[in-house]
């Protein structure tokens, strides 16, 4: 063999070592390929699986998707995946396989799964399209949020029953930084105070504005972030018609979204007190009537004898020198008489002659009287009545509450004043207004008006507007006034007849 023969030879033998050595290589390539594949596809943490694109057969999956699907691995490859009810909703795989068309992939979508006992989960998938073999299939891999799903909705569902609870109690409450920023607030408070959510939220101070007096609400935080809690701090507001209410005030230091805050609860107890009062005044009224069914006539009997002993006397000649005392007594007794009178209007009656009448007719029958009365005081009567419906009454109750309602607002009048008498219908019934021109009442009498024997008049008895309230409470009807340096106007409220 020649020289260049042999050197022919070597290379051919070192082309074919080469070679072996390259195919040693792409063979070991290969295997660690295998095991790199192995281990993310099989000891993957998230559930895997390789279907056919065309049948969806499965391939392979490995332990965590059969689990999840409550299958073990035999039981799922060589099956189809609608073989087996994977779908959770079977028109979410004709959405997929559509994306999948348009794209090529699909990446972080949640989809229900039914697991072989039925139960539905849900999985956040990515699908992508690879090649096998020459053969389009599905690598799908996906992560169970079952558990974070099922968490989600019961957070969601406790968010909503806060929500709901939070935005129902008929107290007012608010969520409150420790400086007294509002953090959260429900409707209750929004409704009560007339104002909107965006118009509190994020502001400062809010509680301090609707307080008579500022300094309360500075003092009740500092009590609270001192003591952990306060509990029925009572307190006055303002409402939003400028009236002062009376409110019950709770607060306790609580962990909001990480952030130490305040959560304030007011009762609003002004109705309460209000009642309270009513009820007192009808109280009052019920003992004064109970004495004056029991003692009145007892006293009426000895003072018409004496009265009637006065008259005789009064017809002696012995007496005559005497007759202006003797007049001057007898005008006393009929005096005494008189408040005795008044002094049963407010006794309970055992019936009441109630029948379906005018209103307007009451008024019109006594305006001369009235008229009369008034002209005395220099005071102008003026009347503005409208067509309302008959309301059952009784005529004589009606006149002395009439009556008494019209004196006291001429005599709360200087002279050259007008005195209003209205009447009107809305959704609460029938009404009757008296509306003098007086002074007002000052704030400290505004609690005892009604109570029996109180009275701002030097020879006032104190039983007039103890009457009315009497009349109006057996009558089911409502009495209100409202007064002001320009006068006062009360306001009786009769139930329609229906």
């Amino acid at each position: 063999m020649t020289e260049s023969q042999n050197r022919a030879l070597e290379t051919e033998v070192i082309k074919l070592q080469q070679e072996i050595l390259r195919l040693k290589a792409d063979n070991e390539d290969l295997r660690s390929l295998q095991e790199m594949f192995s281990k993310a596809f099989y000891d993957n943490q998230t559930c895997m699986a390789i279907t056919r694109l065309d049948n969806g057969v499965y391939l392979d999956v490995n332990d965590n998707y059969a689990n999840s699907m409550g299958y073990s691995k035999e039981g799922m490859i060589g099956k189809t995946v609608l073989e087996l009810g994977i779908w959770g909703e079977p028109e979410d795989r004709h959405g997929m396989h559509e994306e999948l068309v348009e794209q090529g992939y699909i990446k972080d979508v949640m989809y229900k799964f039914r697991r072989k006992t039925g139960e539905i989960g849900y999985g956040l998938a990515t699908v992508n399209i690879v090649n096998i073999d020459g053969e389009k299939h599905l690598l799908t891999s996906f992560i169970d949020i079952t558990e974070r799903k099922k968490a989600k909705n019961a957070l969601d569902q406790s968010q909503k029953l806060f929500n709901q609870v939070f935005n129902s109690i008929p107290l007012s409450i608010i969520i409150s930084s420790l400086d007294g920023t509002v953090i959260e607030i429900n409707e209750t408070f929004l409704h009560r105070n007339n104002v909107r959510r965006h118009e509190v939220i994020g502001q400062s101070g809010v509680n301090r504005r609707f307080w008579k007096e500022p300094q309360d609400w500075e003092e009740y935080l500092r009590d609270v972030k001192r003591l952990g809690w306060v509990k029925n701090i009572e307190t006055e507001y303002y409402t939003p018609m400028g009236e002062v209410g009376t409110m019950l005030l709770s607060g306790i230091l609580i962990n909001w979204e990480g952030e130490e805050s305040i959560l304030s609860i007011g009762n609003d107890i002004t109705e309460l007190r209000q009642y309270k009062t009513e009820i007192t005044r009808l109280d009052n009224l019920n003992l004064i009537g109970q004495m004056a069914a029991s003692i009145a006539h007892e006293v009426r009997n000895p003072m018409t004898s004496i009265r009637g002993f006065l008259q005789l006397f009064q017809s002696q000649h012995k007496y005559i020198d005497d007759k202006e005392v003797m007049d001057l007594m007898i005008e006393e007794i009929d005096r005494i008489n008189e408040i005795i009178s008044t002094f049963l209007s407010i006794a309970p009656k055992n019936s009441l002659a109630l029948k379906l009448q005018s209103l307007n007719d009451s008024v019109n029958s006594l305006l001369p009287l009235i008229v009369a009365d008034a002209f005395k005081h220099d005071v102008y009567i003026e009347t503005e009545l409208t067509n309302v419906p008959q309301i059952i009454i009784d005529e004589c109750e009606i006149r002395q509450l009439l009556l008494n309602l019209v004196r006291n607002g001429v005599q709360a009048m200087s002279e050259g004043g007008t005195l209003s008498i209205k009447t009107f219908e809305d959704n609460d019934g029938v009404n009757l207004i008296v509306q003098d021109e007086g002074n007002g009442m000052p704030p400290e009498i505004l609690d005892k008006i009604g109570i029996p024997f109180f009275t701002t008049k030097e020879n006032g008895t104190g039983l007039g507007m103890a009457v009315c309230y009497s009349i109006v409470e057996r009558h089911d009807a409502k009495i209100t006034f409202e007064t002001s340096p320009g006068g006062t106007s009360f306001k009786v409220t009769f139930p329609a007849a229906g």
